[in-house]
């Protein structure tokens, strides 16, 4: 069925309006299964969109009812962005909770109000199309250091075998949230995420949770693994004892295929890099009660603290520029005090200094590292006096602090111009972004939330919020 329509700006938009006391809203990815194509006139009726092919293969199956699993897997695709406007519902920690805070916000009286947050993926590197298939399984398997066989000069064979397999393993490694769920579903392979029915609520809320559990399940897929892991705890212990694939047990390709496509467009639509910062940015506006006056930011500033080992990286920091800088203007976007291992610079030149670097970086840089070009006159790097001055005449519409789990009391890590910023922002117009790997705790963190909320209405979790003791 053809449908013309204008579309709202990428496909997103809030239902209902916040409500300071108990948030239910909850943002909607609209059109996530149509093909869109702007039919070339600004007169015509705007942009002309369809449903994704795999979207009548999966209807057919569903209405055929012949095969349980595949209408499962069917079932679960076809409410990907449905269920996704669920999981990504805030919640709510009461005010009873928080430790005493003095400032702007009043959060002991109306609680404080946690979004979801996840890792995105550079959109340049999301596949089109589903590659073609030579073995079952990738290389690597997450604990199992002798498959570790890539090399910081091996990105593009690691990405490629991957993209070659038909499966590939990965299970919680600090945190719930880890790159390697990435890096598998922008290569066009199914994910077989093996401990994921462990996983709270609030980390991976991206994700489609449910539709792991089913890929556990496909037809020929055996898995034996040992977790003497406790959940709240950091490190995942589990172990991948074994795992095969008989592809007798009736695999059907097509069904494979249309997942992968699937997947493939979610992953664009909602993981990647752009469509994150996106969601951080419009919560923001949406959430600013009117506070926020521009529903697409005009200036923001990236704030993060400088710390001893910047150079390493650090993913939510990165891949949150990354898609800031992606998705509004390097002009847009000044980045202090800049994230050193995201920029393409002549320091990384030369293949050989290329290499160098990356081995020093988490996950050898794979995914993330030295994505964004360094010499445009709008990319140069802001300085100490300009971002001052700016914070000073109100010149950025909000302010993205993403660094909240750096902020360690060590001589090698220090936060620049926070005291401007609550001296002159609203909270309504400050968002904080908690990338670490535990989950927020107001007990066990009760200095950040003293130190940060009162002058930040906007709180993001990677994973999430602990329970309460």
């Amino acid at each position: 069925m053809l449908v013309v329509k204008i579309l709202f700006y990428c496909c997103i938009h809030f239902s209902i309006e916040f409500l300071i006391a108990g948030a239910t809203s909850v943002i909607h990815y609209e059109d996530g299964h149509l093909d869109c194509l702007y039919n070339g006139s600004d007169s015509g009726g705007g942009t002309q969109c369809s449903e994704s092919s795999y979207m009548g293969y999966f209807q057919k199956l569903i209405a055929d009812n012949s095969n349980q699993y595949a209408v499962s897997v069917s079932k679960e695709i076809i409410l990907l962005y449905d269920n996704l406007n669920q999981s990504m519902t805030p919640i709510v920690v009461p005010g009873s909770r928080l430790p005493s805070i003095s400032g702007k916000g009043d959060y002991a009286a109306r609680g404080l109000v946690v979004h979801p947050i996840s890792f995105g993926f550079p959109d340049a590197d999301i596949l089109r199309v589903v590659p073609s298939k030579s073995k079952s399984f990738s290389t690597v398997i997450p604990g199992h250091l002798s498959t570790y066989v890539y090399k910081a000069n091996n990105e593009s064979l690691y990405f490629e075998d991957i993209s070659q397999s038909l499966f590939s393993l990965t299970h919680k490694k600090a945190g719930w949230d880890c790159m390697r769920h990435l890096e598998i579903l922008a290569s066009g392979t199914l994910p077989l995420f093996i401990n994921i029915a462990k996983c709270p609520t609030l980390p991976l809320a991206a994700h489609p949770k449910k539709l792991y559990e089913l890929l556990l399940r496909f037809p020929g897929i055996v898995i034996k693994s040992t977790d003497d892991h406790a959940v709240a705890g950091a490190h995942s212990k589990l172990s991948v004892d074994s795992f095969s694939f008989d592809r007798s047990a009736g695999f059907n390709a097509e069904l494979y295929m249309a997942t992968v496509a699937a997947l493939l467009r979610y992953t664009r639509n909602v993981l990647s890099t752009k469509a994150m910062a996106r969601y951080v940015a419009n919560t923001m506006v949406k959430y600013s009660k009117g506070v926020v006056k521009s529903n697409i930011p005009k200036r923001i500033l990236y704030l993060n603290h400088v710390w001893g080992r910047i150079e390493r990286g650090d993913y939510m920091l990165d891949l949150m520029l990354h898609g800031l800088k992606s998705m509004y203007g390097d002009a847009v976007v000044d980045d202090y005090p800049g994230q050193v291992s995201v920029y393409k610079t002549e320091k990384v030149f030369n293949l050989t200094d290329l290499v160098r670097e990356k081995s020093h970086q988490y996950g050898l840089g794979y995914g993330w590292s030295y994505r964004l070009n360094s010499f445009s006159t709008d990319n140069k790097k802001v300085d100490f006096e300009t971002v001052q001055k700016n914070l000073k005449n109100h010149v950025y519409d909000i302010v993205i602090f993403g660094s909240l789990h750096r902020d360690y009391e060590d001589a090698t890590t220090h936060l620049h111009h926070w005291d401007l910023v609550c001296k002159h922002y609203d909270p309504l117009e400050v968002a904080v972004i908690s990338g670490g790997d535990l989950p927020l705790s107001p007990e066990n963190n009760a200095k950040w939330f003293q130190k940060f909320l009162p002058c930040s209405a906007h709180v993001f979790s990677r994973e999430g919020i602990a329970a309460a003791p």
